[in-house]
């Protein structure tokens, strides 16, 4: 046939038949027999409505592109094979595959793992016998197990030949062993998770209240009672058992003796001790020149007593040579002198010196009554104040506190025996100090008669002969009886 030729019904072909052109079918074809298509570089293509390729056959490599989902029974694959889509097989597959694989494999370098953190079932975790390359993955469902649900591993017979840290809590239902084991960390537990051995017991109230109940008990002057049923331990105190015998001397308050009295004296020109406690006044070397002199009390000297003494009206004075002068006035002048003086007393600068406040009217200042006390304080306090029948129950406690036992008890150091006098009141037994030393020698020297010859310095006296120098001088009240008997030779 060398033309077109039109079939409008079955065409049946009992021998060979050769297409050397396009062989174009608009309808279903049925083979019943084998078809081969031969020829370099062909292909057999499968396309769709709109003239895009599906599946490609290649007669030279034998390559065929599947773009959709193929569905194949046993495909065995001798070379390389690239899949764009999702290879679906209900099969085995024997080689290597590239990508992701769902389903059951043998054997495979990457898995899908899916979480089952839910699941009630029991597992059995993995293990390989290789670190790289291909092997075989076990179980050991005997010792083994895992149940995520309760997530819980069980282990038989496990055994650690390495460091084995347990960061969560480690419940072990057998015996658990220890050699050579070290805690590394109690810091999530406490002495609830511990039991209580026999040799060291925890810490209780009632043990603690026993063992002090047992180790203080009473002594001098304390009593020492201990009520188990209440938990209380009451020591008391009674100062009527002390002396000064049973307290141990401190370091700042120290107990009286006479040698610390004597020690704490020095002794100057004139006065001795005699090692007994007795204190004796050698006179003859006590002299101003033994006294210094002081700022009030001054030694007498010829400058000074010159300088003491001056001279006014008709009496004139030299203080370089001490020698008065006079120049004598008339009775008339005496007279209006004497007369101003006695003025000049009764005046208005009268001299009170002898008077009170009998002699002197009441002012503005006024004189204390006890009436007008009484009216001060009844302004100050109320007129009908009367403490007479009240007691500290009708007075609230301030600052001030009041005395109780409980405050008394909480005062008394249970170590009372290891204080020392620093830590206890003084009483009838006095304490030494620097200023009772100084007070006694005071009142000793003060019955010897010396008065502040024992502590004044020699030079603040005069001598024996400036005594006499000034015995022998015009004393002021001679200058007063020259002024009123008018005899200049009273001088």
């Amino acid at each position: 046939v060398t033309g077109a030729v039109d079939f409008d019904s079955d065409l049946n072909v009992d021998g060979n038949q050769q297409l050397d052109g396009t062989l174009t079918v608009d309808s279903t074809s049925l083979f019943k027999d084998s078809m081969v298509l031969r020829g370099a570089s062909k292909t057999l293509k499968l396309q769709n409505g709109g003239g895009t390729d599906k599946i490609t056959l290649h007669s030279t490599s034998g390559n065929a592109e599947i773009t959709g989902t193929s569905t194949l029974g046993t495909l065995a694959v001798t070379n390389n094979t690239t899949m764009g889509g999702t290879l679906g097989v209900t099969g085995q597959i024997t080689g290597n595959i590239t990508g992701d694989l769902t389903g059951t494999a043998d054997k495979a370098n990457l898995v899908d793992v899916t979480e089952t953190a839910t699941s009630n079932l029991t597992y059995f975790p993995a293990f390989v016998s290789s670190n790289n390359g291909f092997t075989e993955v076990r179980t050991d469902s005997q010792n083994l197990t895992y149940n995520p649900s309760t997530n819980t591993l069980t282990v038989n017979n496990f055994k650690s030949t390495t460091d084995f840290e347990v960061q969560g809590n480690l419940n072990v239902t057998g015996a658990l062993t220890f050699f050579q084991s070290q805690v590394g960390s109690i810091a999530n537990h406490d002495t609830d998770a511990l039991s209580e051995g026999t040799t060291n017991l925890y810490y209780t109230n009632e043990r603690v209240d026993d063992r002090v109940a047992a180790l203080i008990s009473g002594g001098t002057g304390i009593d020492a009672t201990y009520d188990d049923a209440n938990n209380l331990l009451s020591l008391s105190v009674d100062f009527g058992e002390y002396t000064t015998d049973q307290v141990v001397e401190g370091t700042s308050n120290k107990y009286f003796t006479q040698a610390r009295t004597r020690n704490a004296f020095t002794y100057g020109n004139g006065i001795e001790h005699d090692g007994s406690g007795g204190l004796q006044v050698t006179q003859s070397d006590i002299n101003t020149d033994n006294l210094t002199e002081g700022s009030t009390n001054l030694f007498i000297t010829s400058a000074r007593t010159r300088g003491a003494l001056s001279a006014g009206g008709d009496l004139s004075y030299n203080a370089s040579t001490g020698v008065f002068s006079f120049t004598e006035r008339t009775d008339a002048q005496v007279n209006g002198l004497a007369d101003a003086r006695i003025a000049l007393q009764v005046g208005a600068n009268l001299d009170l010196s002898n008077q009170d406040t009998a002699d002197l009217a009441e002012g503005t200042n006024l004189y204390y009554t006890n009436a007008r006390a009484d009216a001060r304080i009844a302004l100050q306090v109320g007129s009908n104040l009367d403490l007479s029948n009240q007691d500290t129950a009708d007075l609230a406690e301030g600052t001030n506190l009041y005395y109780t036992n409980a405050r008394a008890d909480a005062r008394v150091d249970a170590g009372f025996s290891a204080k020392s006098t620093s830590d206890l009141s003084e009483g009838t037994n006095l304490y030494y100090t620097d200023a009772r030393a100084d007070a006694r020698a005071s009142a000793a020297i003060t019955a010897l008669g010396l008065g502040t010859a024992a502590t004044t310095d020699a030079t603040a006296y005069a001598t024996a002969a400036q005594g006499t120098l000034a015995a022998s001088a015009t004393q002021p009240g001679d200058l007063a009886t020259v002024a009123t008997s008018g005899s200049y030779n009273d001088l």
